[in-house]
């Protein structure tokens, strides 16, 4: 039986689980994705911290973010970018670190106290994207405001379905977002959730072989996806070649089929644009200012027209420098503001996802396997191809947090080495007792 004392604990856990899911929706710097979450957490980090210390990736995300904040500052006196710059450029790496302490906190407190969060969580992001996003949007709110945060919802309850046994059922809530989502025209979000529902198929067609054979199914598994994703690309090709898929995906088809770089680079060509002005400074960067000199641009479009192969037009010039550099790219927009130093801090959150991926392959964790391997799928397409939201430091955070706690569960999940014979022996002999 529970004190008062105990009770009252919990609740005060659970309340604070609530405020950090809601404390998304008002935010205070939209441009650099500050919440009211990230204040909360701010202001309760000795609490936080200690929690999030704990952990080995929590230690070295922490170290690569600051390594990522002295990048910011070296390049602002370089090239003399102004204070609110230098603000606005420090906000992103401080987004994903403070997202990442709250949500570590709120999955190692237990089962109740992470699921209302995550439920939390999901309400605040489909609220600050109806406020902030949605209104601005009118063509299509659901590819560029709620779809991701709905299909994110649809995979946790597919996920929580899987976990007790409703795979059917699971797979037709999985099925029906793809589907929605591919007749919608969002194209990359159907992509990312057929990843993750093959993933998720696959792994269980395999069986549970034991011991380290248990890591060969990792790569089975990643030749069967290849094969299956070139069939997919094949058949999505010719459905939307011939109309099928409604008018504006043919033309969107047709226009970046031929492309240089393929489908894939046609419909992102400002890609190939940014590696270009990355060439030319990889290392310290260009700052956040917004002016960009007619050389740069010069060298972006350059780039620009060998990949998409016409001539920018005056939408071009504005879309891209007419409020100073806008990229497609998270990755790449960070690393022409900032530098190189920007780059570990980002990719990292990813690997922790990679490595929760592999981990829940080898473990046969369905459920595990399909969150974490369309969290992986989204941020890796949005590390790559698309702009950077004021919600992204929250979905970076809160990933690279899920994949910290889990791969921390699992002490059996590093392959090989000292520490991971020491972490098998002693999951053994916790079995056995």
């Amino acid at each position: 039986m529970r004190t008062g004392g105990q009770i009252r604990k919990s609740g005060m856990e659970l309340a604070t689980a609530v405020l950090l899911g809601l404390g998304n929706v008002p935010s205070f710097h939209p441009r650099g994705g500050l919440t009211l979450t990230h204040f909360i957490v701010l202001v309760g980090l000795p609490v936080f911290l200690p929690v999030a210390w704990r952990l080995r990736t929590a230690r070295w995300l922490f170290v690569l973010l600051l390594v990522w904040a002295l990048g910011i500052v070296i390049t602002s006196l370089i090239t003399g970018d102004r204070l609110f710059n230098v603000c606005l450029a420090l906000s992103y790496p401080c987004t994903i670190a403070l997202s990442f302490f709250g949500a570590v906190w709120a999955f190692c407190q237990g089962s109740a106290v992470a699921r209302t969060f995550v439920c939390s969580l999901i309400t605040g992001l489909i609220a600050a994207n109806v406020l902030y996003k949605a209104p601005s949007y009118h063509v299509d709110p659901w590819k560029y405001a709620l779809g991701p945060v709905i299909t994110m919802c649809c995979i946790l309850l597919a996920a929580a379905l899987l976990s007790r046994g409703h795979f059917t059922v699971a797979v037709l809530v999985t099925s029906a977002i793809c589907l929605f989502n591919l007749l919608s025209g969002f194209r990359s979000l159907f992509l990312v959730t057929c990843v993750s529902f093959l993933v998720t198929v696959l792994t269980g067609l395999t069986g549970r072989p034991p011991g380290r054979r248990r890591w060969s199914r990792c790569v089975w598994v990643g030749i069967v996806l290849s094969c299956l994703l070139v069939a997919l690309y094949s058949v999505y090709g010719q459905l939307a070649s011939d109309g099928t898929l409604g008018r504006e995906q043919q033309i969107k088809w047709s226009r970046q089929a031929d492309s240089e770089g393929g489908a894939v680079i046609g419909a992102r060509p400002e890609i190939a644009g940014s590696l270009a002005l990355v060439a030319e400074s990889p290392v310290i960067g260009r700052g956040v200012k917004p002016h960009v000199s007619a050389h740069s641009r010069s060298v972006f479009f350059r780039a620009w027209r060998a990949v998409n192969g016409g001539v920018e037009g005056p939408h071009e010039r504005y879309y891209y420098f007419g409020k100073g550099l806008l990229i497609h790219s998270i990755l790449f927009q960070r690393w022409l503001e900032t530098g190189i130093l920007a780059v570990p801090g980002l990719v990292f959150p990813v690997g922790l996802l990679g490595a929760a991926v592999l981990t829940s392959i080898s473990a046969s964790s369905r459920s595990s396997i399909l969150v974490f391997c369309f969290l992986l799928s989204l941020l890796l397409w949005d590390l790559l191809f698309s702009p950077w939201s004021r919600l992204h430091g929250v979905y970076f955070g809160t990933s690279a947090a899920a994949a910290a706690v889990y791969l921390k569960t699992r002490t059996n999940w590093w392959p090989i080495g000292t520490v991971g014979r020491r972490a098998v022996e002693e999951d053994r002999l916790s079995r056995q007792r």
